[in-house]
């Protein structure tokens, strides 16, 4: 009977900071010297010193072509792997940035290379994920869960409790599977504990393992990436498991079935049009095709798919691959000459649907949507159960598995269903390209052997009056892409409904898609605020996909002589600008702003204007001294238009040169009053005759005016 060791321990790299030691980051690889913790296992702890450093490393570079947007990506976490004989078999290597968990990544000893990993926000290491779930089961004792995970030989991982019950990772119902591990022994000892090492290579310094990816999700999914092939919606074919357990509690998770689904999601013909409709209606064949077999439904799947896409559409076929070669994924996953698939892979534990190839550092990986049940995937905002919109994120919302680690499919057949010219029915991926008050660029993926595609589209305020069949173009067989100039719609403020119609040589026509976008064409909501004494700030909501504005700027007097264009600030959709009248000859009175929008190819999508009126004085206006109280005096006064701050300068002549003191005061008051208590307690305690100076200056620290000869007594 088969061990399953024990781990006792976690280990961590647990810091950004340098001093806290052990941190690997993709800006910096492996810093200089090889470093261990204290605390040392035996055996294979003392195996070669950099095979640590090397996980960290491959696992950095591993992730690099997928990190587009050059994140400063750390290994924080790390766990022992072990195999199910308690044999030492790689390590789980979580991925940071900053604070946040990415992924992870799982190293093998015996290839030196990552066998599998994901790359996405939010997605811990797996141990901690699979330790999550386990705690979840009721009559499992948290305090004595395995801190670490086993590998199975195949595309699975588990973790175990110290009574030798898999959890965390197989529904209730299969829970009598757990029973041939009760009374099984443990070798505590065959299972490390990690031993962290930080290092770098003085020779190459920072990372040399950017690559320029491209940020569009259409480019990368495009032939001839060198890196990318991935069929365009895999975000339809998902279905997870606490969507199943919310929608269909009696019947529970089979990862075939989950399989399964997706793949009659993905070609478009969903029972009763309904994704748990369909799950129901293939769990409950297969079980009723193969009774024989118990109530394990994902026995007969490909008697229960075949029959099912038949009665859909005859010319659906696919056949069973054992061990396929790599070209044969990424050939199903291409949109060259044929429809992009998505591939159903099993193996004795475990059904899995492969949606994407990915080719790094002269590895190949298989990218599967892996349908553990505690993995929620690639949710959108609006339905947290299950997603059918996608954007560029998507694309790394994958697990991907080694396809050259030999041990995947160790003693036994990696299983995988294949498809032969399928053609689906879904227009997948609809979403708005880029969108501003000017126009929207909508695009989408359609059946493979669409040859015209329109996208109608239309304002919802006043029905379909301004109704428009705009004509789409099809790039590379399955892209369909379409530009809407809202000035044939009127450049109406407000939604706008586009549906998609693909039709191929025989005027067949897709399922129907559609997609609302709200769009602003205006600049509004324009508000101007008196800044001080020294001008005036100009605020507004600007149109949808602004992304630089100009507020050219004169004021009243004397025309435009002191015209100036400024560069106004975009931030969340709106616009900002602070004029200063020190630019613009100190003048006061009317200002003239002028707002101009424009999009990010520098087209003018709106415009507007606005003025501000300022005050004309231009001298230091009724400036006074109070003997307000004993040992005190105010000095209070107005100053002139484009005033930034004051210089007060005050002497007590009984003090002499001690009693001379300058107070500098900006202008904070719109009005320009200014009020200043001047205490003899700061001037030496000097009584009598105390003078007063006032000079007003700018943001230019030019002289605007000026009051001098002042007189009081201090009593």
């Amino acid at each position: 009977m088969k061990q399953v060791a024990r781990i006792t321990k976690e280990t961590k790299i647990c810091s950004l900071k340098h001093k806290a030691g052990l941190v690997i980051c993709s800006s910096i690889l492996l810093l200089l010297s090889i470093f261990y913790l204290p605390e040392q296992s035996n055996a294979k702890s003392k195996q070669n010193d950099l095979e640590y450093a090397d996980a960290c490393e491959e696992a950095i570079k591993t992730i690099q072509p997928l990190n587009v947007d050059k994140l400063d990506v750390c290994i924080k976490d790390i766990y022992n792997v072990v195999d199910t004989e308690g044999n030492l078999d790689g390590y789980s290597l979580g991925y940071f940035v900053g604070e946040e968990p990415y992924g992870y990544a799982i190293y093998s000893i015996e290839s030196s290379d990552i066998r599998a990993f994901v790359f996405y926000p939010g997605v811990e290491n797996l141990y901690k994920e699979l330790e999550e779930k386990a705690k979840e089961r009721d009559e499992v004792d948290e305090t004595e869960l395995i801190n670490g995970i086993v590998y199975e030989g195949g595309l699975d991982y588990a973790t175990f409790d110290e009574d030798g019950n898999r959890v965390g990772y197989l529904d209730e119902e299969s829970e009598e599977d757990d029973d041939e591990f009760d009374e099984e022994e443990y070798d505590v000892d065959a299972v490390l504990n990690s031993v962290p090492v930080y290092q770098s290579n003085p020779d190459t310094g920072d990372s040399t393992f950017y690559y320029e990816a491209k940020s569009n999700i259409y480019q990368l999914l495009q032939p001839g990436s060198n890196e990318y092939y991935c069929i365009p919606d895999f975000g339809l074919a998902m279905i997870t498991y606490p969507y199943i357990c919310k929608h269909s509690p009696e019947r529970g998770y089979t990862c075939d079935v989950v399989s399964a689904t997706g793949i009659i999601n993905y070609l478009g013909y969903l029972y009763n049009d309904n994704i748990i409709d369909t799950y129901n209606m293939i769990f409950d064949k297969c079980i009723t095709d193969r009774s024989e077999w118990g109530t394990n439904p994902g026995t007969n799947v490909f008697d229960a798919l075949s029959k099912y896409l038949y009665s859909c559409n005859p010319n659906i076929k696919f056949t069973v691959e054992y061990n396929p070669s790599y070209d044969k994924f990424k050939y199903a996953f291409t949109s060259v000459n044929k429809e992009p698939t998505p591939v159903r892979i099993a193996d004795n534990n475990h059904s899995v649907l492969g949606l994407s190839c990915y080719e790094v550092n002269n590895s190949r990986y298989v990218g599967i949507w892996k349908n553990w049940y505690f993995e929620d995937g690639d949710s959108n905002k609006n339905n947290p159960d299950f997603s059918g919109q996608h954007t560029a994120d998507s694309l790394i919302n994958l697990m991907y598995f080694n396809y050259d680690d030999r041990t995947l499919w160790k003693d036994k057949d990696l299983e995988c269903f294949f498809f032969n010219d399928a053609q689906s029915r879904n227009i997948k991926e609809l979403n708005t390209a880029y969108i501003s008050g000017n126009q929207m660029v909508i695009a989408c993926y359609v059946p493979y052997g669409t040859t015209s595609v329109a996208f109608p589209t239309w304002t919802e305020s006043n029905g379909q009056d301004d109704l428009i069949w705009h004509a789409g173009t099809i790039k590379n067989g399955t892209v369909a892409e379409c530009t809407i100039d809202l000035n044939t719609h009127n450049k109406e403020s407000g939604n706008y409904i586009t549906h998609v119609y693909a039709y191929d040589n025989n005027g067949n026509c897709a399922k129907v898609a559609g997609i609302t976008n709200y769009v602003n064409t205006k600049i509004n909501n324009i508000y101007v605020k008196k800044d001080k004494m020294k001008g005036y700030t100009v605020s507004c909501d600007l149109p949808t996909g602004t992304t630089r504005v100009k507020f050219p700027t004169w004021s009243d007097v004397n025309g435009q002589d002191d015209l100036i264009w400024y560069d106004g600030i975009v931030d969340n959709g709106k616009g900002s600008i602070t004029i200063d009248t020190a630019y613009h000859n100190n003048v006061g009175g009317k200002y003239i702003t002028h707002i101009y929008a424009y999009d990010k190819y520098n087209n003018l999508i709106a415009f507007a204007d606005t003025y501000a009126l300022l005050s004309t004085r231009t001298e230091i206006y009724n400036a006074k001294l109070t003997n307000s109280t004993s040992g005190s005096i105010q000095c209070s006064f107005y100053a002139p238009v484009g005033t930034d701050y004051v210089l007060l300068t005050v002497t007590a002549e009984q003090a002499g040169r001690y009693g001379v003191r300058t107070y500098n005061l900006p202008v904070t008051s719109v009005n320009g009053y200014v009020s200043k208590n001047i205490y003899k307690s700061d001037h030496y305690n000097a009584t009598g005759r105390y003078s007063v100076n006032i000079e007003a200056r700018n943001s230019k620290n030019r002289t605007l005016g000026s009051k001098v000869g002042l007189y009081t007594d201090m009593k």
